[in-house]
């Protein structure tokens, strides 16, 4: 992305994929930890804020996923105006 300049909402997208990635990373992290210590009870409610972040982590990337190909198939992309510049 730091070589192109992506349209606002690619980026919006990519900005809300990467947090909902980083926080299901802390959470599993967590999660990793208390089945380390035998401290996760069946039915926890980290369990149930980790099943329900990795369907959130789930529809960002689906969106990001939509919005750049949307992006890179729009006739006035700047990836293609880049791309077909002269002299590349």
């Amino acid at each position: 992305m730091a070589r192109t300049s992506p349209p606002l909402e690619v980026q919006q997208q990519f900005v809300t994929f990467s947090d909902v990635h980083q926080r299901l990373h802390g959470h599993l992290g967590v999660l990793l930890r208390a089945v380390e210590t035998s401290t996760l009870a069946e039915g926890d409610a980290l369990t149930k804020q980790i099943l329900g972040l990795r369907h959130e982590l789930n529809n960002a990337h689906r969106n990001l996923q939509r919005t750049v190909s949307a992006s890179l198939t729009a006739p006035d992309s700047p990836t293609q105006q880049i791309a077909a510049a002269p002299g590349s």
